[in-house]
């Protein structure tokens, strides 16, 4: 995925930042001032509720920081919205069958 490679590092690996309890503008903010490639917004072990993340990818998307975001499942609501309010992409926990894989896909 092109938006979580490194920038200006050659060959090093991408570095982000995985917003679990800091979820909040000013933490972006602070990633994009560190230099991170990109962050991880935690919808599974946070407390991240869709309109908090509709504002995070918001800000994110208006500082040029790619995010990915772990949703709390696997289901066609979390997924089509997350990506709908501008993931660059979603992490699923818990996909433990080839047939989960391939519904997730087909959400995606």
């Amino acid at each position: 995925m092109a938006a979580f490679t490194s920038k200006g590092r050659g060959s090093q690996a991408a570095c982000g930042l995985l917003a679990q309890v800091l979820d909040s503008a000013p933490c972006l903010l602070m990633a994009k001032a560190a230099r991170f490639d990109f962050v991880l917004l935690d919808g599974e072990h946070g407390d991240l509720d869709l309109s908090r993340l509709g504002s995070l990818l918001l800000m994110a998307d208006a500082l040029e920081l790619p995010t990915l975001v772990r949703v709390p499942e696997l289901s066609r609501f979390w997924i089509s919205h997350t990506l709908d309010l501008g993931a660059s992409a979603v992490m699923v926990p818990m996909i433990e069958t080839p047939a989960q894989a391939r519904q997730l896909v087909e959400w995606a």
